[in-house]
């Protein structure tokens, strides 16, 4: 979540307290309210920028966690304050349709690494690659955690070049465990890859997958033999049997430039949205069961000799609810 940098009432003031500050926000970062799930992980986040605020880098945080059991002082005015700047910087809900709206999620890859508390490397079902997928054959590309960087504020999905096991490496990465959900306004805002042969995809898949027949929203996938166009799919089961529909727009310079690609999960309906733009509706077959979030940079293996590196570049992933 971006929030702003508070500043420090006076130099001598955060002198005085500066130690009793660091220890009080360390305290708070390690909070969690059973009653309010994520509560816990926002003040961690609006701690960490009160601790940027006060002057403590980035390379010093992990040795001061190490030490914070040990002080557990009142938190003082000064973080009080330092907190409510922080907390209020809370992304503003889609404007393109109707709310109200309640940030249920949110991951701008501010940090240094993937947050293992939101996401976990591969496929839910044990599969690095598109083993599982029903299209075995289809997919190419190894899910290796060095291939999800984060870093400059995003997240750099990448594909590249294997090894003898593995003829190339990718990054897939998804939210089960971590993070699912019944309906909602589901947004990533992407950087699409410039690349003939990769395949990057944002999209929810279902969360019980034992006995069940699939169910998959593709919020957006693009084939990099046509990155000119980017497709959207819903899969749902009737009876036994998977049914997909879906089609396909065009989103000039998705290739070149930031471009947010959103689907409003509801009761009686799913509709996408490109740049806030309404692409497409469905109003039938609605799924209505938890779903959970994935984002995949690999390669499409109909392309014989696919040219690599590739990436695809992730500015944030949010989710609103209704209320």
């Amino acid at each position: 979540m971006r929030l702003a940098r508070p500043k420090p009432t006076s130099p001598k003031e955060d002198s005085a307290h500066g130690q009793v500050e660091k220890a009080g926000l360390l305290s708070i970062m390690r909070r969690e309210d059973p009653k309010r799930p994520g509560f816990g992980k926002l003040a961690r986040r609006a701690a960490i920028a009160s601790l940027v605020g006060l002057g403590i880098s980035a390379s010093s945080l992990g040795g001061m966690l190490a030490h914070s059991e040990a002080a557990k002082p009142k938190v003082s005015p000064i973080i009080v304050r330092a907190m409510q700047q922080p907390l209020t910087a809370v992304p503003s809900p889609p404007s393109n349709v109707k709310g109200p709206w309640t940030l249920k999620f949110d991951d701008e890859f501010n940090g240094t690494s993937l947050d293992k508390t939101d996401w976990s490397y591969c496929y839910a079902w044990g599969a690095c690659s598109g083993s599982g997928l029903g299209n075995d054959f289809r997919q190419w590309g190894y899910s290796v955690p060095w291939n999800c960087k984060e870093t400059d504020g995003e997240l750099n999905l990448w594909v590249t070049k294997g090894n003898r096991e593995h003829k190339y490496f990718a990054c897939i990465i998804q939210t089960q465990r971590h993070f699912d959900f019944t309906y909602g306004y589901v947004e990533a805002r992407l950087w699409l890859p410039n690349a003939a042969d990769s395949w990057p995809a944002f999209w929810l898949e279902y969360s019980d997958r034992i006995g069940k027949v699939p169910a998959e929203i593709d919020v957006m996938e693009d084939y990099g033999r046509n990155s000119k166009r980017q497709y959207y799919h819903y899969h749902f089961p009737v009876g036994h049997i998977e049914r997909n529909l879906g089609s396909s727009t065009s989103v000039p310079g998705a290739t070149s430039g930031w471009h947010t690609y959103a689907v409003d999960w509801e009761p009686n309906s799913i509709k996408w949205y490109y740049d806030g733009n309404l692409v497409w509706t469905e109003n039938e077959h609605i799924y209505h069961h938890k779903m959970y979030m994935i984002l995949n940079e690999v390669l499409d293996s109909f392309i014989p000799h696919p040219k690599v590196p590739a990436m695809l570049r992730v500015d944030y992933v949010r989710v609103w609810q209704h209320p």
